[in-house]
């Protein structure tokens, strides 16, 4: 018999493939939408649910608020790295919380441990520590930014950040290397990955939320009507970012 599972994340695809090649699981439903998920988990009474905490209309706290009492197995995997967040989430029900990012590999593992009876209430913290505090600010200059975290552009531009503060050079190959790489993270192409890359930072300009950027970045580098290029844009967080950690802010 295999594990019902229903995916409430913003990447679900990919992972829902993953899991969907594993014969031990049948995934029966996927969103990134909070409202939508807990409809599904009241109907379909899914054996585990993977979510994260950022998703549309209703949060992944909230999800968890309204499941109480009902035999799923819940695992948050989220780039959030707060033990005050933890602690909510693991009182709210969770049986796991696992830090992106993580291999497939592992995630499948982690939920077949949580199925199995074995490593309950746990958190899960095999990423690197300074990968986990990379996420979690790249993420909120991206949510200062005005970059809704339910686009692909969120994560694809996070992915970006951090392959560019690990690898600065890969900006001058961006077409050939940074693109191909994310979307190789993502099962996705190169030329949907700098689509949603430009959506996204036009739709950060759109929301007029330009004085946090240049807030963050200490300097007016830009206005309404003076959008970056995709590599500029990553180029400017990520050099930010960087110069935050020899800081020691993060």
């Amino acid at each position: 018999m295999k594990y019902t599972i229903v995916l409430l994340l913003d990447d679900h695809d990919m992972i829902a493939s993953r899991f969907s090649a594993d014969e031990n699981f049948e995934v029966i439903a996927t969103t990134d939408n909070g409202n939508e998920g807990i409809r599904i988990i009241r109907e379909r009474k899914p054996d585990a649910v993977i979510c994260d905490l950022i998703l549309k209309e209703a949060d992944g706290l909230t999800v968890l608020e309204n499941a109480k009492g009902s035999q799923t197995k819940f695992i948050v995997y989220s780039a959030f790295d707060s033990d005050d967040i933890i602690r909510r989430a693991c009182r709210k029900g969770a049986a796991m919380y696992l830090i992106k990012p993580l291999a497939p590999e592992i995630l499948i593992e982690r939920v077949k441990d949580v199925l199995s009876g074995s490593n309950e209430n746990t958190v899960t913290n095999v990423a690197d520590k300074d990968d986990s505090a990379a996420e979690l600010r790249i993420s909120n200059v991206f949510l200062s930014a005005g970059i809704p975290p339910h686009i692909k552009g969120f994560s694809f531009l996070r992915t970006g950040v951090k392959l560019a503060m690990n690898k600065p050079e890969i900006l001058c190959n961006i077409t050939k290397e940074l693109y191909p790489k994310i979307a190789e993270s993502y099962d996705t192409s190169p030329s949907k990955v700098e689509r949603a890359i430009r959506h996204a930072i036009e739709v950060a300009w759109n929301r007029g939320r330009i004085e946090n950027l240049n807030s963050i970045f200490g300097v007016n580098f830009y206005t309404s009507g003076d959008k970056p290029t995709n590599g500029e844009f990553i180029a400017l967080v990520a050099d930010r970012l960087i110069q935050e950690k020899r800081m020691g802010k993060w």
